[in-house]
């Protein structure tokens, strides 16, 4: 129960002063909530933490995978270009040896000829 006393009027101030019963129950309850709410509290930014660190470590496997298929087309790309130059100085070259042969060899059949 609560008591609530009041001065009189013709004296200098008036005081309330409130007694009850029920007040260490009810900081005890108080106290259990706000454990209560600080706990859930933690739990939540533990589970918020462990999220972000999966989503972290998910996104570095995602952006290590990306630029693995990246350099791989590029450098595919790269040696292709290379092999094509390769393969086309190969066959230049390869052009000019039979040319230059082929009149060797022409000028030697018609010197055998020559002898025969």
């Amino acid at each position: 129960m609560t008591e609530v006393k009041k001065a009189k009027v013709g004296e200098g101030s008036v005081t309330n002063s409130c007694s009850c019963n029920n007040s260490s129950a009810k900081e005890s309850s108080l106290e259990t909530n706000l454990e209560i709410l600080s706990s859930d509290i933690r739990m939540q930014f533990n589970a918020m933490h462990e999220r972000i660190d999966r989503l972290e470590s998910g996104l570095e496997q995602k952006i290590a995978s990306k630029m693995a298929q990246v350099f791989d087309k590029r450098i595919t790309g790269e040696v292709n270009k290379l092999k094509k130059a390769v393969v086309d100085k190969i066959e230049s070259v390869k052009s000019d040896i039979k040319a230059d042969l082929s009149s060797d060899i022409e000028a030697l059949n018609a010197k055998v000829d020559e002898l025969v």
